[in-house]
């Protein structure tokens, strides 16, 4: 059963107890007293159910298809073949687009964050290092798409951060070059 469904079902018990536990608290006025316990499980009941389907809606995330994941990289291939470099970071999401680093140096483009630069749009390349922590970030600053900056988290893997530094600064140094 999917979350909407779910959710509906939530609601629809919600609103059940929520007439049983107002109906209670009507019998209430003809009944003794020790009766009161039972509306106020019902109401409580009913608060939760509520409660409940709204986590249920707020969580409701559409699942990324296969074919939907490969759509970039093969849009990404068909503008300008295959990469010529591939950098991946982590391979959990969208396949790695998202995560990777794809350089196509024969039309002087590269795919960071999942966002389509031309290569002269990087201008700098720093690697941060959270000492206490030990953990990594590669920011690159860029030009385009409202962002001066795209930060890479390499969690632990000071390597891989190392190589990227130095990829991004060949890149730079070259439009410098020209």
């Amino acid at each position: 059963m999917d979350n909407e469904k779910k959710a509906q079902q939530r609601k629809r018990l919600s609103a059940t107890f929520l007439r049983y536990g107002l109906l209670s608290i009507l019998l209430l006025l003809f009944l003794p007293s020790w009766i009161v316990v039972i509306p106020c499980v019902l109401l409580f009941a009913a608060w939760g159910f509520y409660i409940d389907s709204q986590r249920l809606m707020r969580k409701q995330a559409v699942p990324i298809q296969k074919n939907q994941k490969t759509q970039a990289y093969d849009r990404l291939v068909a503008r300008y073949g295959e990469p010529s470099e591939r950098i991946d970071i982590r391979k959990d999401r969208y396949d790695g687009i998202v995560d990777s680093i794809l350089i196509f140096e024969k039309d002087r483009h590269i795919v960071l964050d999942g966002l389509d630069f031309e290569m002269r749009d990087i201008t700098d390349c720093r690697l941060v290092e959270d000492e206490h922590r030990n953990l990594y970030s590669v920011i690159i600053s860029v030009k385009g798409f409202g962002r001066s900056e795209i930060t890479l988290n390499l969690e632990e893997d000071q390597e891989m951060a190392k190589k990227i530094v130095g990829r991004i600064d060949e890149i730079v140094q070259q439009n410098k070059k020209e």
